[in-house]
């Protein structure tokens, strides 16, 4: 049996019918309850964002196929809505005509049906005021979450909350005014479970800061609240008050400190910074509400209450390197990926204008963004106006070659995408490179997957994965204990042993890379020549910059191997590597024609060089620094070709691809810049690095990319590219129209 077939208002009327149908709103009821099921299974946004961060990190491949589908945030999701508004619709359908006979009905008391009638009206409009209820709270409401010491005050404003979700239709002027002073908090425990019992916070509460505060007790069950604003007591923890004093008695720091709760016991950890000491110094520490000891988990609390406080800390001194400028002091914004862009838009350049006035011209910034996509990651530089995020696809390349020797074509396709990051102001040469962290594991414990090799292979394929951090563009950063040859077995928890003798029988046993487990010593040793090797990189890079600030150039992936070179003020520098079990023989392509070459790191045998190609023999696991005799003598002229702009498939949605062919193997750098005609140019950014064997593109392409949602559509554009050599010398340039 088919619809028939209806037009204009027949068919209106027939759809309404569907829909307002008992059995058709019962099946969206039955999909509005299926919908849920995710959003009680998976961690949601919305409710524990820092849950969903972690699943994030424990599931980074299917976690993104997830949120592609609205998982994470399920309640917000179109599918969702859209069984939502469909079934509201179908309800007011159903008690609409309900609503008619009953009005009937109560006309005629003793009416047969009348107490049906009223059960179905009565269930309709329930299931409705609950739809509303749901609907008013997630479009007009918020969600705030922060933390408070006693004697502390919070004044209600979103930049007091440590984590604040409003609704999409909330508005900011409808957070009623009222300030909060905490006076105390009592908590009380079961002796044998260790449960709380009772939560009670007394506070000072009133409507403005020139108001007089009136006492008010909160708990559990019994929220405070203020119009339609409810404020709960949700969690507790210890700030434990620290003082620090030099010798002379002078206090140095002083102030309560939040510590973050591990266990139910409430054993806490906090970290502790003084920077007007001199020395400086710095605090690890752990807080023991109730302090015991064991030979397996050293120092925990077996209480929650202050039975027996102790707090123990590791005191580190030395230049905190808060003020100096230098790249290892940076501030790391966690879960970058999790705020609206619209946040980030507005706060970063008003942090780094801030900065600026404060006489504090390098102020350095990356984010959190757990992704190993460049097409992700790349959108919160360019356009979330982050300097620059953690490289996890670096991570992930680097670490898979180091580890296998087979990764070569990945870095490859990494770096081939740098040019995603490219504006008029960032590149890719920004980001910060890394190859492992707190939360994924150690490199050592990576290294491990490969059960063929042997421990001194092992250690060679960790010095591997040293060089790819240290001498690949990026600013590298080391975990601490790396240079130890720390392996950990990974996860959240598994990988952040301190260095510290220990009474735990695991750490004590645990297999380090170039070195015998630490048994009760401590791990501060300094002779481990993953340490060795790590300080000559350092000293390496210090030496010759272009190794850490040069621009690179792709030249080789296959077989094992990869190369690159880097450049800098008319210096080339030719870096290899081989990760394959065997010798590799590679002939390598370079701008420096005619000179010789000595390596200045690493290993190689039988390196020769004739014209602009360099032969060498690189040995297993292990990589080379060459460095040319002569300047590199830059090409003054040369035919530059402008393809026509087109839509990458491969990668940025709404961008075009804009790109120039130069001939060539030397290194230039390419410009390009858009003006709709008869305006202002515009730089959409500038490409100093050739595209190498991508499929999709050819071989020697230089590229940017053009965000053409920024101009209207048919709109005539004009595009240019300006070829300049090392010498910074115009050599080529083209200009063509392109209709957006």
């Amino acid at each position: 049996m088919s619809a028939p077939e209806l037009e204009g208002r027949s068919l209106l009327r027939y759809l309404w019918r569907q829909l307002t149908s008992m059995r058709n709103a019962l099946i969206l009821l039955l999909l509005l309850g299926l919908a849920s099921i995710p959003g009680s299974i998976f961690p949601q946004r919305t409710q524990s964002p820092l849950k969903v961060q972690e699943y994030f990190k424990n599931n980074p491949g299917s976690a993104k196929w997830m949120d592609r589908f609205y998982l994470f945030d399920v309640y917000g999701s179109p599918w969702f809505s859209a069984i939502y508004i469909l079934l509201f619709i179908s309800l007011i359908g159903c008690v609409l005509p309900r609503a008619w006979h009953y009005a009937k009905a109560v006309s005629k008391w003793r009416e047969e049906g009348f107490l049906h009638e009223s059960g179905n009206l009565l269930f309709h409009l329930s299931l409705i005021m609950i739809l509303v209820g749901i609907a008013s709270s997630s479009l007009f409401g918020m969600r705030g979450e922060a933390i408070i010491n006693v004697g502390e005050r919070f004044i209600n404003t979103p930049t007091s909350y440590d984590n604040f979700n409003p609704g999409r239709l909330f508005n900011l002027k409808n957070l009623p005014p009222f300030v909060i002073t905490v006076a105390n908090f009592d908590a009380k425990y079961d002796p044998n479970t260790k449960a709380p019992e009772d939560y009670t916070l007394t506070v000072q509460t009133s409507a403005s800061l020139d108001q007089r505060p009136s006492e008010k007790i909160v708990k559990v069950n019994a929220p405070l609240t203020y119009g339609d604003t409810r404020i709960y007591l949700q969690a507790n923890g210890y700030s434990p008050l620290v003082t620090v004093r030099e010798k002379s008695g002078a206090i140095k720091f002083e102030g309560p400190v939040p510590f973050l709760p591990q266990d139910a016991a409430l054993t806490s950890i906090g970290a502790i910074k003084v920077p007007d000491m001199s020395p400086q110094i710095g605090f690890v520490a752990s807080f023991l509400p109730t302090a015991a000891r064991d030979k397996v988990r050293g120092g925990f609390s077996s209480f929650p209450e202050l039975l027996g406080p102790q707090l123990l800390f590791s005191v580190w001194k030395g230049d905190l390197q808060m003020d100096s400028g230098i790249p290892q002091s940076v501030y790391r914004i966690d879960t970058a990926k999790h705020v609206n862009p619209e946040f980030w838009q507005a706060f970063l350049p008003a942090i780094l204008k801030a900065a600026k006035a404060a006489g504090k011209s390098y102020f350095p910034i990356f984010g959190e963004v757990w992704d190993t996509d460049p097409n992700v990651t790349a959108k919160f530089v360019t356009d979330y106006k982050f300097p620059g995020v953690l490289d996890f696809a670096f991570q992930a390349a680097a670490s898979k070659y180091a580890t296998y020797g087979n990764g070569e074509r990945d870095l490859l396709e990494l770096f081939n995408q740098d040019d995603l990051y490219t504006t008029a102001t960032t590149s890719a040469y920004g980001l910060t490179t890394f190859l492992d962290n707190h939360d994924m594991g150690r490199i050592g414990m990576f290294l491990q997957g490969n059960t063929d090799a042997t421990p001194a292979q092992l250690l060679e394929r960790d010095n591997f994965a040293n060089a790819l951090l240290m001498l690949l563009r990026g600013g590298p950063t080391v975990y601490y204990g790396d240079e130890k040859g720390m392996t950990g077995t990974g996860g959240d928890k598994a990988a952040r042993q301190d260095m510290f003798p220990t009474q735990v029988i695991d750490w004590q046993n645990e297999v380090r890379i170039g070195g015998s487990p630490i048994g009760t010593k401590s791990a501060f040793d300094v002779t481990n020549p993953l340490e060795k090797n790590l300080s000559e990189l350092q000293k390496l890079t210090a030496k010759y910059p272009a190794l850490r600030s040069g621009t690179q150039q792709l030249r080789y992936a296959n077989n094992g191997s990869f190369a690159v070179s880097r450049y800098l003020n008319k210096q080339e520098f030719l870096v290899a590597f081989n990760g394959r079990d065997a010798d590799a023989k590679l002939n390598l392509n370079v701008s420096t024609s005619n000179s010789k070459w000595s390596a200045i790191s690493g290993k190689a045998s039988e390196v020769t060089s004739s014209g602009n190609l360099v032969t060498l023999i690189l040995p297993a696991r292990t990589w080379v620094v060459l460095k040319a005799e002569n300047e590199f003598a830059p090409t003054t002229k040369l035919a530059i070709t402008l393809n026509k702009p087109a839509v990458d498939i491969r990668t940025r949605e709404n961008y075009l691809a804009l790109t120039a062919t130069v001939p060539g193997v030397d290194f230039n750098e390419v410009t390009f810049a858009v003006r709709e005609k008869g305006k202002t140019w515009s730089i959409v950014g500038t490409s100093d690095h050739r595209i190498l064997g991508v499929t999709g593109f050819k071989d020697g392409l230089y590229r940017v990319y053009l965000h053409q949602e920024k101009y209207k559509k048919k709109t005539n554009l004009e595009v240019v590219a300006i070829a300049v050599n090392a010498n910074g010398e115009k050599i080529a340039s083209a200009i063509q129209s392109y209709i957006v």
